[in-house]
């Protein structure tokens, strides 16, 4: 028994030898394995967000029949929302539409066909999907109705006419030119208007009236107008004289 106790025996030694020598001698202690110092900079960072991209959003406006129809080239994919408003030449607001490609009836705002020969404006804002910058505002686009529509290039009326008096009775001949023209007479002596183009008018006494022409544009509504004196001679007899 006292055999098997042996090896018992001489672990307790010196394990017990450990612990004396450790307890005398300061120098003598157990190495741990040192470990390496922890770097802040070394720490992985989570994935940075992707940059929008920045896109230019241009557009064109043309007109075409009475319309004025708006045009996207580009990036219409990546709009989420359309403003587009239509402007007349002193910039009063027309019409507004939340379509991307809208089309203007000219003749809803501006029923008269005088009225569309100006300079519109088209104007657009946007706001664009996640992930989409824009680099500037869409620039507003000009629209020179004048310089297409056909209307509009017909010259303005000039009035103008000759005088044929005899005794009291004066014939006018009309030389006034432009487009499709309506014509108006007032005559001067208080007497109702006539709309003829070459009218004849007789006066009740002698004198110098003024007669005025007024000549309209029928398509395009403009008007001018011309005021002539007309002498009518003294052997003119008035139906009172003559009565």
């Amino acid at each position: 028994m006292i055999k098997s106790m042996k090896p018992l025996l001489l672990v307790f030694l010196l394990a017990l030898a450990l612990v004396v020598l450790t307890a005398c001698d300061p120098k003598f202690t157990l190495q741990e394995t040192p470990t390496e110092p922890t770097d802040p900079d070394s720490t992985p960072l989570p994935d940075p967000t992707p940059e929008a991209e920045v896109i230019t959003i241009v557009f064109g406006a043309h007109y075409n029949d009475g319309a004025i129809s708006v045009q996207v080239p580009q990036h219409r994919d990546k709009v989420l929302t359309w403003s587009t408003e239509l402007y007349d030449s002193e910039q009063r607001r027309l019409a507004s539409s939340v379509q991307p490609e809208p089309i203007f009836s000219l003749a809803a705002p501006l029923p008269t066909p005088a009225d569309w020969c100006q300079t519109f404006t088209v104007r657009m804002s946007v706001a664009l999907k996640p992930g989409y910058e824009l680099t500037q505002a869409p620039a507003p686009v000009p629209v020179h109705v004048s310089d297409a529509e056909p209307l509009c290039q017909i010259p303005d009326p000039v009035a103008a006419f000759d005088v044929f008096p005899e005794a009291c009775v004066v014939e006018f001949l009309n030389t006034s030119s432009g487009g499709s023209l309506e014509f108006s007479w007032t005559f001067g002596d208080g007497s109702l208007t006539s709309e003829d183009q070459h009218p004849t008018h007789a006066y009740s006494g002698p004198g110098s009236y003024d007669v005025t022409l007024t000549a309209t544009d029928a398509d395009t509504g403009v008007k001018d107008s011309v005021v002539v004196r007309v002498l009518v001679a003294s052997d003119c007899v008035s139906v009172s004289d003559g009565g």
